[in-house]
């Protein structure tokens, strides 16, 4: 096989209906990245240029992982069950068709980086995105943008599967703190991760801190990334300040001045910029989203 071939990393989304913003996930991701597919149904079909069916999708792991879950959250649960379900998607996907590694992106993300071609990427067997704020119970990562590495992702199936097998008592004691403190939320994969984070540690690349080559944001919605107001927000206070530099994005952050976003993570109901982001690479504030969007912004790390 050849080298460049085999150094090539997919890029996987998941995303079962046919939101219009999820057209704009993938040919933002193709302008940087040579393969990317999307795991839908038949009502995307034409939305990605490499495209699986996954609707009726099953596998031992999962049906295992099924066995044992119980819903602990204020989530719906079929939203629940497909945020976890993708991971197991796209391990069996890399399992059958051999491939070693591959990044993960939300539908609602858009990337400005070709993530084969980040040197230090390799050198570590997961990225993701981790808050430095983890109090309240808040026991959160973000997988929204991440790199993982086939035995990895894996381990993190499997550990999953076993905090509800082995486990259950750090799920209840998340989800009894949500119901005593009328907290919104509740037990997700992003506590799933962060557990799984606490044990793998070294082997994962924190992409939400701060680097001069460029950083993963873990929500638009929030000057939080790293840590609590580290970038600065619009003045209509809906997400972080974007200026574009040689036809890239650029967050200001409070103590490093611009720094290069590698991915943008149009969450909640920022979705409705994603469009025209994408194709003027500013955000357009129509009055009646603002006050929306501003309505509803919501800490995506529950």
């Amino acid at each position: 096989m050849d080298l460049e071939v085999r150094k090539l990393i997919p890029v996987f989304v998941h995303h079962e209906g046919n939101a219009s913003y999820v057209k704009d996930c993938i040919v933002q991701a193709q302008k940087y990245n040579e393969r990317v597919i999307l795991f839908g149904d038949k009502t995307n079909r034409e939305m990605g240029s490499e495209w699986y069916d996954v609707s009726d999708f099953t596998s031992l792991l999962w049906e295992e992982f099924q066995q044992y879950y119980e819903h602990m959250s204020y989530y719906p649960t079929s939203y629940a069950i497909q945020i976890i379900k993708r991971f197991f998607i796209f391990y069996d996907f890399m399992v059958k068709n051999g491939i070693d590694e591959c990044v993960i992106i939300d539908s609602d993300v858009l990337v400005f980086i070709n993530f084969s071609e980040i040197p230090e990427i390799r050198n570590y067997k997961a990225a993701f995105t981790i808050p430095k704020d983890q109090g309240n119970m808040r026991i959160a990562a973000g997988a929204g943008v991440s790199y993982w590495k086939r035995e990895t992702l894996y381990s993190f199936l499997l550990f999953s599967i076993d905090l509800y097998k082995n486990q259950r008592n750090r799920l209840e004691e998340k989800w009894q703190y949500h119901i005593d403190n009328h907290q919104d939320g509740g037990v997700c994969e992003m506590n799933y991760l962060y557990w799984w984070y606490m044990d793998n540690a070294d082997d994962v690349w924190n992409w939400c801190q701060y680097s001069k080559e460029g950083v993963v944001d873990s929500n638009f919605n929030l000057s939080e990334n790293f840590f609590k107001d580290e970038y600065y927000m619009d003045k209509h206070n809906v997400g972080k300040v974007i200026i574009a530099k040689n036809h890239r994005p650029y967050f200001s952050s409070v103590k490093h001045g611009l720094v290069p976003a590698w991915a943008i993570h149009f969450g909640g109901g920022s979705k409705v910029y994603m469009h025209y982001f994408r194709t003027h690479l500013k955000i357009a504030f129509w009055v009646p989203y603002v006050r929306r969007v501003k309505s509803k912004i919501k800490h995506l790390f529950v």
